[in-house]
């Protein structure tokens, strides 16, 4: 049997994930984190007795502790963030979480001219043009930025991105929603592909990303938020100690599918990499739900980039193969149309 001491980091997370929804004070009935939260504590009793009751609140208090701690880093000023952590932030708000943080930009308080910079930012093409805007900017548009950006990792696992109403000429729904697992090894250009169903608001959908919950742990760990061959190994190697753990990324990925379920939005985009990730995650969806695979490729994707996560993605039977060999928004409507055939029954799905 583990030691109690083994068992802290998973009550910290469950009790940070009520923390982040403010579910401390709801009822198990009304949150599921609560429910999760309690039901650990319920296991931990039973099996630990009054040693888990004698140190209960020291773990919580340690929680609090690190949680409020967390906050008062969001709101800290650049100059006691690091330039390297700066950076950090920087290049994976655009790599990984671009959606999310171009959404919390447009949505905040700052005026327009300051959220056009920090737009600029983010969406700007090349990750060292990016750098560079960052410090020419003024100091208080990188303070906001960077307060934006680590409320937004920080609320990563909750928050799901839902597009407002779709505009004329989005994807048509017949009255069904869909799941649409996407995979492809690095450079395949998923995110890109998201990106113009975005910019073009072709679609009512949200995405979220097996590696979503692995990004702040990486950081933490020292991650500059580059996608290098050291820097990807990284989060598959996190990843793969996360799932050996207790399944967070696919327990990640349900939960967003029940808020998605109950949203308005009509599709979720989910990105997974190894094909039994995929498997399990299709095999916890409640029966009926639409789910296709797609797997996105084109040759500059080709290559080895030495961890499994990249490496492995055709060892899988793929619904639909998208080959992102064409200019960004050739392919980016041929996505569009396959998606609509997807949705209208006109190509398969299961």
């Amino acid at each position: 049997m583990r030691k109690l001491a083994d068992c802290k980091n998973f009550f910290k997370d469950l009790f940070m994930d009520c923390l982040d929804v403010d579910a401390t004070g709801k009822s198990i009935f009304d949150s599921v984190e609560k429910a999760r939260y309690e039901m650990y504590c319920e296991t931990l009793q039973f099996i630990y007795g009054q040693e888990f009751d004698a140190v209960r609140p020291y773990w919580a208090q340690d929680t609090l502790n690190e949680y409020y701690a967390g906050i008062e880093e969001a709101e800290k000023p650049c100059s006691e963030r690091t330039p390297k952590r700066q950076e950090a932030n920087i290049r994976t708000a655009r790599t990984y979480t671009p959606y999310r943080v171009v959404k919390a930009v447009h949505e905040s308080c700052y005026d327009k001219t300051d959220k056009g910079k920090m737009l600029n930012i983010v969406n700007t093409e090349c990750d060292k043009d990016a750098i560079q805007l960052y410090w020419d900017t003024d100091t208080a548009v990188r303070e906001a930025l960077q307060g934006i950006i680590e409320r937004t990792l920080r609320s990563m696992r909750h928050d799901t991105h839902t597009d407002a109403a779709p505009s004329a000429g989005a994807v048509r729904n017949p009255g069904k929603k869909l799941v649409v697992v996407m995979n492809g090894s690095g450079t395949a250009g998923k995110d890109t592909l998201c990106r113009y169903m975005a910019d073009v608001r072709t679609a009512n959908a949200v995405w979220n990303s097996a590696i979503d919950p692995v990004l702040e742990p990486a950081m933490t760990a020292g991650w500059d938020g580059r996608k290098t061959i050291e820097g990807r190994r990284l989060l598959s190697d996190l990843k793969d100690a996360i799932i050996r753990y207790d399944d967070g990324p696919v327990r990640y990925l349900i939960d967003k599918y029940h808020k998605f379920a109950e949203s308005g939005a009509e599709i979720l985009f989910v990105h997974i990499r190894e094909p039994e990730e995929i498997d399990k995650f299709k095999a916890q969806l409640p029966a009926g739900v639409r789910c296709t695979t797609i797997l996105v490729t084109r040759e500059e994707a080709m290559k080895k980039w030495r961890n499994k996560a990249d490496d492995n993605v055709g060892d899988y039977h793929y619904d639909h193969v998208f080959f992102n060999d064409a200019p960004e928004e050739v392919s980016g409507k041929a996505f569009v149309e396959l998606i609509n055939s997807i949705l209208e029954g006109t190509v398969g799905c299961v």
